[in-house]
């Protein structure tokens, strides 16, 4: 049996943190005990999170999605072609560049997005119950802090 590598603690390397943290908040929220909850607990992470933005900001080129969340431009389309098979957006040809396509939310997928609300509105006054105002602009400030480094560092 080989030995662990001693000089490096993986619970200690920030990015690992903050992927245990983010995969365990995402497995709590359980969108499948909600009321009225269909198939939006079947969704796949980056589904889900590509629906929740687009009923949060409104229709977005497949280029705006991938920016806000740094998601492969690929990985995008695969996910809204997914969506839409699904019956829950459609991807309009924008008016000014028929080129250019748009993301946009069926009722279908409003009415998903809304359960799905529920629930992380929810466990979202469940978290800042734990913190204080202004302990939770520190995070957010940290996070944007670590953001910043990430874009700017050089592998």
């Amino acid at each position: 049996m080989s030995k662990p590598i001693s000089e490096f603690d993986i619970h200690d390397y920030i990015p690992f943190r903050l992927v245990v943290t983010q995969t365990k908040m995402h497995a709590s929220l359980k969108p499948e005990k909600a009321d009225g909850a269909k198939a939006i607990a079947d969704l796949p992470q980056t589904e889900f999170r590509i629906l929740v933005l687009l009923a949060s900001k409104g229709p977005m080129q497949p280029s705006a999605v991938a920016e806000v969340y740094g998601f492969d431009r690929a990985m995008v389309t695969r996910a809204l072609a997914n969506l839409a098979k699904k019956g829950l957006l459609t991807n309009e040809r924008q008016e000014n560049n028929q080129r250019s396509k748009i993301a946009v939310l069926t009722d279908l997928g409003r009415e998903y997005a809304e359960v799905e609300f529920g629930v992380l509105r929810r466990y979202g006054q469940h978290l800042d119950s734990v913190l204080s105002k202004s302990e939770k602009a520190q995070l957010f400030e940290m996070l944007d802090k670590l953001l910043i480094a990430n874009e700017q560092f050089e592998p």
